[in-house]
């Protein structure tokens, strides 16, 4: 399992640094509050960094006030992709339905986001619907696991991802649910 650390200052990353310079950790970053210059943060800190991620700043858009239209932010991850997709190994779907019934929403902004030539790890928002199935049998390698209700309770994880988890597939948590919960 990869655990991927969520949008850390630079003082965090320095002190990682210089404190634990053989360390390596997994970065995610969203589309919503990149840093204002994506290639130094990523040069300066490059030697802590094992893989990356790109979230598109969904959680961000549905929960604080960005100044940002969702369609415009859309485009912003659309456009982080394309120019920085050798700077991240994931690139997440433009997940911004996080409600049991977004998946049509969600599905709908993935496939536009392939049509534009970014190809994103799609993320479920209800794990007792379709949707791994869905993704299953479109042949997406990753599936993420995204915020829903009680994700983190064995008898709604589970089935999830050991359904999730075949033989050349793999699976993905995303959110901010306590580790213990797990």
């Amino acid at each position: 399992m990869d655990i991927y650390l969520s949008s850390p200052s630079e003082k965090a990353l320095d002190l990682v640094q210089e404190r634990c310079p053989e360390m390596k950790i997994d970065l995610l970053l969203t589309s919503a509050r990149m840093p204002s210059d994506i290639d130094a943060y990523m040069e300066r800190h490059k030697n802590i960094l094992r893989k990356k991620a790109l979230d598109s700043g969904a959680f961000s858009d549905n929960n604080s006030n960005l100044n940002i239209s969702t369609r415009n932010l859309f485009h912003r991850h659309i456009n982080h992709a394309k120019v920085h997709k050798c700077d991240f190994d994931i690139v997440f779907n433009f997940d911004i339905d996080f409600t049991p019934d977004g998946f049509y929403t969600n599905q709908a902004y993935l496939h536009e986001m392939e049509n534009y030539g970014v190809h994103p790890v799609p993320v479920i928002h209800n794990m007792k619907s379709h949707e791994i199935d869905t993704f299953i049998h479109e042949g997406y390698d990753y599936v993420a696991i995204g915020k829903q209700q009680n994700k983190t309770k064995p008898e709604v994880l589970f089935p999830a991802v050991f359904k999730s988890v075949t033989p050349g597939k793999a699976g993905g948590m995303k959110g901010n649910e306590p580790l213990k919960a797990v």
